[in-house]
């Protein structure tokens, strides 16, 4: 009885304490889904007040007052603007997002960016939307979106095809499909042409890169011994580690210079892409555009310009290889460049997936990949099959006056040294180029 009594009165205080915060906290009435959103019923009264501007501006126009039509015409503009802001806040909004009313203000958003603003690409974005994340959803008026949306690609392609400069690359992909008979899977084939092409071009500067991080490998045990020499001393250590590229000429931003000049590749690529994308609605690969990708599109892509989820996977798994094999044998860096091969896969992986990009882009960054690995073994093979490069003998035995070891001044000969057997030191590192004297140069 006690324990009751003791309980009850817990019981009591907790109510006590909870009352009133319960009486101050303002009440909140859960939304019905069926209800219209407020957004939705100010979107519909500003484009009422749009059709009226729009009629007078009409009016005008017949009796030749123009400035009086172009300021309703200004009226109906700023009317409609407004209305396109107002339900573009209903898909965001957490009390509507997975209603019904979200594909329907995504449809009529780009209703209004269509006949009313005239921004064709913002509807194509409204469109893209409203199909990547409401496919399956049934809503009122589905039938009409879709059917305005298969206009509106016929009118935004056309566009491309013929506006320049984005024609130049339009086409470009155009006379690739077509050199491959303008099948299903030419489109595929064309974007594989692509990146051997591109591939081809950049060979040069890929082979410098590895070439600058095969470099920069063999002189890591000079460089760790000038670390530790100045070690306190951050300025002068930085001006000796040049000094010692310099010598050995090696330039140290050798191995950026190639993805530098990638970047703006990519960036044309990815345009074209974006410009051609409706003509890839046709292009299959593989399970791409197969009876099951249409069983299950929300994971496979119906056509190349649709996402895929195990392309992209692909992908990933192709970025994460491709960084392992540019692990550095300093353990400082490798460690860090581990954790880079994790990273960058996953936060590529992460916007492709936010900015549902067609699996035309992401086939091309996987051939990519592949064809980079390959040169790169190739190369390395290559320079492997060439035997040890010289290095510079170091006396293991003839330390300064600062503990260090020193290279010879004169060394009588050059030794070939097993770089998997010999400590770093041992090794030694890729001996300077020689100098000729000007009175022994050839004439």
């Amino acid at each position: 009885m006690e324990y009751c009594s003791s309980l009850r009165k817990s019981l009591a205080l907790v109510l006590l304490f909870i009352a009133p915060i319960a009486l101050l906290a303002p009440s909140v009435r859960a939304q019905d889904a069926s209800d219209e959103p407020p957004a939705m019923a100010i979107a519909h009264r500003l484009l009422n007040e749009a059709n009226v501007a729009n009629a007078l501006a009409a009016r005008y126009y017949a009796v030749n007052q123009q400035p009086d039509a172009g300021l309703h015409h200004d009226i109906a503009h700023r009317r409609a603007f407004q209305a396109a802001a107002k339900i573009a806040e209903i898909p965001t909004s957490a009390e509507y997002k997975n209603t019904h009313w979200a594909p329907e203000a995504l449809a009529l958003h780009a209703a209004i960016e269509t006949d009313y603003l005239r921004n064709l690409d913002a509807a194509v974005l409204s469109y893209k939307a409203l199909l990547n994340t409401y496919r399956q959803t049934n809503y009122a008026g589905k039938d009409v979106a879709m059917q305005r949306w298969l206009q509106l690609r016929t009118a935004v392609d056309y566009r491309n095809a013929h506006k320049f400069p984005g024609s130049i690359l339009y086409n470009i992909i155009n006379s690739l499909v077509n050199l491959t008979g303008a099948k299903p899977y030419s489109y595929a084939i064309a974007i594989v042409l692509i990146s051997v092409i591109i591939k081809l071009a950049l060979t040069p500067l890929s082979n410098k890169q590895y070439q600058s991080m095969q470099e920069m490998h063999k002189l890591q045990p000079l460089v760790k011994e000038l670390q530790a020499k100045h070690k306190n001393d951050k300025e002068l250590q930085t001006k000796k580690v040049m000094e010692l590229y310099k010598e050995h000429g090696v330039n140290p931003a050798g191995g950026c210079v190639p993805m530098v000049v990638q970047l703006p590749i990519l960036i044309m690529l990815y345009q074209g892409i974006r410009l051609y994308e409706f003509k890839f609605s046709h292009g299959t690969f593989l399970w791409i555009g197969s009876h099951l990708s249409h069983q299950y599109p929300a994971q496979l892509a119906t056509d190349l310009g649709q996402q895929d989820i195990p392309l992209l996977l692909m992908y990933a798994i192709s970025m994460y290889f491709q960084q392992k094999m540019m692990v550095p044998s300093d353990p400082q860096q490798a460690e860090q460049q581990k954790m880079m091969a994790i990273m960058t896969p996953f936060m590529s992986t992460y916007f492709f997936l936010q900015w549902h990009l067609p699996s035309a882009f992401v086939l091309y960054y996987l051939v990519f990949n592949l064809l980079s690995m390959s040169q790169q073994k190739y190369y390395m093979k290559k320079r492997a099959g060439h035997g040890p490069l010289p290095v510079m003998l170091i006396e293991p035995t003839a330390p300064n006056e600062n503990g260090f070891l020193r290279r010879l001044s004169k060394p009588a000969a050059r030794m070939h040294v097993d770089s998997n057997s010999a400590t770093p030191t041992a090794r030694g590192v890729i001996a300077p180029r020689a100098k000729v004297h000007p009175k022994k140069k050839k004439r």
